[in-house]
């Protein structure tokens, strides 16, 4: 892959580069070589702590490593960045770091959250994820699936239904098997 070799090469003349780091880790990340994204990743915010795309792809990268807690880390790292009195922050080589944005670090941070059954941190992130436009039909089925799991049966089948209105694949499934009325 051109990048992998383009930030090699970057490398090999500086070897403090962290956007170097950063762009090869993302190219492994792309390549689903999670193991080499992490180390590459781990050394761009070891050089730059500030970087959000950084611990966000490091945060994916433990995330598929089935490593929950290291992702959770990562990704309360980057939402801790973004309320920082940064006056450039950097995300995904944009000069401009919107709600959008943040919404996909919270809704990473939401899953690896409900995969180890912290739901009501999940909660949290999903609704943020939902309010600021980063509407996947999953969040409509985890928030579902938390509410029903909470007791709220009235409200999960409501956030059920209106995943299955925005095309999760999944949802239809949960909504027969919970919301039978």
């Amino acid at each position: 892959m051109r990048g992998i070799k383009n930030a090699s090469s970057a490398l090999r003349i500086n070897s403090n580069l962290s956007e170097s780091y950063l762009i090869r880790g993302r190219c492994f990340y792309g390549i689903q070589n999670f193991s080499k994204a992490k180390e590459d990743l781990r050394t761009a915010v070891k050089i730059d702590s500030l970087s959000i795309g950084g611990h966000y792809y490091l945060g994916r990268s433990y995330y598929f490593l089935e490593n929950d807690d290291s992702a959770i880390y990562c990704f309360n790292k980057a939402v801790r960045i973004k309320g920082s009195d940064s006056i450039y922050i950097e995300y995904f080589n944009k000069d401009i770091f919107n709600d959008v944005a943040m919404a996909e670090i919270r809704y990473s941070r939401a899953i690896a959250n409900y995969q180890i059954n912290n739901y009501n941190d999940a909660l949290v992130d999903f609704l943020f994820s939902i309010n600021a436009g980063y509407n996947k039909p999953d969040c409509y089925s985890y928030i579902g699936l938390i509410a029903i799991g909470k007791g709220n049966k009235e409200m999960g089948c409501k956030y059920l239904k209106m995943a299955v209105e925005n095309g999760s694949p999944d949802a239809g499934k949960y909504l027969s098997q919970e919301c039978k009325n």
